[in-house]
């Protein structure tokens, strides 16, 4: 069985606590963060199940069909591109985050307003926001995880060449 330390079930842990919703309903950061963490493949097991209990915790039952839509979205985008073997660069998933929020948005708002040009531009507006809050966390997010868990890498290499440095001087 494959073991997961402590700073990849920190990872996993946080993405439950980070779905409290914002203003509006809106939940940015929580996107933001689930896009950061997905695209370690290390977390994928369990992030979208923590994600979801999260989720259902903090997040109204009318919103939560849009983000888990968004979700399933940034796997179902992930899955087909790294089965293609084009691997996700930061660049990509924000730019994949953001349009799937968008459409989220407008769908969803959408469908529960009715069809107009003034709620086509209020949700366009309110998609436009929340796509700047999730842009940022996830810049915030993407950063700190790399550092945060390339540590754990490198600490696993650290550990490799000690231990073969210990057993050439002990020989």
């Amino acid at each position: 069985m494959k073991r997961i330390n402590i700073r990849q079930w920190m990872v996993i842990l946080l993405s439950g606590f980070l779905q409290q919703p914002l203003v509006g309903g809106m939940n940015p950061f929580g996107i933001a963060y689930f896009g950061a963490a997905y695209m370690w493949p290390e977390h994928r097991n369990l992030l979208p199940v923590v994600t979801l209990i999260g989720m259902a915790a903090n997040v109204p039952q009318t919103v939560l069909l849009k983000y888990l839509g968004i979700l399933i979205g940034i796997m179902l985008i992930t899955y087909i591109l790294e089965w293609k073997k084009a691997w996700i660069s930061q660049h990509e998933m924000l730019l994949m985050i953001s349009l799937l929020i968008l459409s989220g948005d407008m769908g969803y708002g959408l469908a529960q307003s009715g069809i107009s040009k003034a709620a086509a531009a209020y949700h366009l507006k309110a998609g436009c926001v929340e796509i700047l809050c999730s842009a940022a966390g996830f810049v915030l997010f993407y950063g700190i995880m790399k550092v945060f868990l390339k540590n754990v890498e490198g600490s696993r290499k650290l550990l490799k060449k000690s231990l073969i440095l210990q057993l050439a001087i002990k020989r």
